[in-house]
């Protein structure tokens, strides 16, 4: 009651502090299909905290790109989060063959149209934060907790975690570590460069870790009035929003999670590139992503196939992608 009173006193404030972006968003076939938050994160060097040289100047890499792709559904049983693979080729605009990150080039509707139209998956309100804003959101949270299980560095990203076990990370750090690429871990003494593959892979659980990090933080935070109050402020100017969602919006997503975080009922859900979605080659008909609980060890899968709307067509089939312990998704892309 007290921190509702605190923010109802500061909800107009609250409410001009975000961007806004306009998107048209797709409609759905089901009227009961619920609603799917789409948050990005986005890799502009116009945006780089610190070092600018970290991940390269403007001039070297050009553009935005969606590096890290997430969609949050929230419902009665809990919170569902589905963390996407960036390099996972899909249908995109007028059918070509797109990444999931380079959707983003076009602009964050492109991205929405293609998560539609690829794998018929409706967006109902998007979310997007920069790597400044990332790292600003972390600190005001003063770092999260993860835990690493083995030492590993990114020369490219600064990444540089010599021990095993917990640590707490600020926020450009946080970045470096969902951000890593080439990471090296040591193996009885030396520094072993990842595959490609493992790195991707690695790169995953990383996000899955920081994403339940803040989690948990932000669940620490939410009992506090007065750290509520400074969060709230913190994040609501550190996002972009699409002009249809309101800050009611952003309230009930955040209620959804604080309340599936007291009662155990957050799942996080890592998809990982099979078959076929290697960057440097196209995929065949019926490439893979396999998507499991990230905290369960023997999935048993399910097989959803994407529908196959017309490119003009903006309208999608739901899937649901709520998963129940002990389960997985194998969703089949139709290339």
């Amino acid at each position: 009651m007290t921190a509702a009173l605190v923010l109802g006193t500061d909800l107009a404030v609250l409410a001009h502090r975000p961007a806004r972006v306009d998107i048209a968003m797709p409609s759905t076939s089901s009227p009961t299909a619920g609603e799917t938050w789409l948050i990005l994160g986005t890799d502009s060097r116009t945006t780089v905290p610190g070092d600018q040289s970290r991940y390269g100047t403007t001039q070297e890499v050009e553009g935005t790109r969606a590096d890290v792709l997430a969609l949050a559904r929230p419902s009665e049983a809990g919170l569902t989060i589905i963390n996407l693979p960036r390099d996972l080729t899909i249908n995109s605009k007028d059918r070509e063959l797109d990444r999931l990150a380079t959707t983003y080039v076009s602009g964050p509707q492109n991205t929405v149209n293609a998560l539609c139209t690829g794998l018929g998956i409706p967006t109902t309100h998007l979310v997007t934060i920069d790597m400044a804003q990332f790292a600003k959101i972390i600190d005001s949270l003063g770092g999260v907790e993860v835990d690493v299980p083995q030492p590993v560095r990114d020369a490219y990203t600064g990444l540089n975690l010599t021990s095993t076990g917990r640590h707490r990370l600020k926020g450009i750090d946080a970045l470096a570590l969902v951000r890593s690429r080439h990471p090296e871990i040591l193996r009885n003494g030396t520094w072993e460069a990842m595959s490609e593959a493992d790195g991707a892979q690695r790169r995953n659980q990383s996000t899955t870790m920081v994403m339940q990090a803040v989690l948990s933080a932000v669940g620490q935070e939410s009992s506090n009035p007065v750290t509520l109050h400074r969060l709230a402020h913190t994040v609501a100017g550190n996002i972009t929003l699409d002009s249809g969602s309101g800050l009611g919006d952003l309230i009930v997503l955040a209620r959804s999670a604080a309340k599936a975080q007291k009662t155990g009922t957050t799942t996080i859900i890592d998809c990982r590139p099979g078959l076929g979605t290697n960057r440097s080659s196209s995929p065949p008909t019926g490439s893979l992503a396999i998507c499991w609980p990230a905290t369960d060890t023997a999935p048993r899968p399910a097989i959803h196939q994407a529908p196959d709307h017309p490119a003009t067509e903006v309208a999608c089939i739901p899937q649901d992608f709520s998963i129940s312990g002990g389960s997985s998704t194998i969703i089949v892309f139709v290339t």
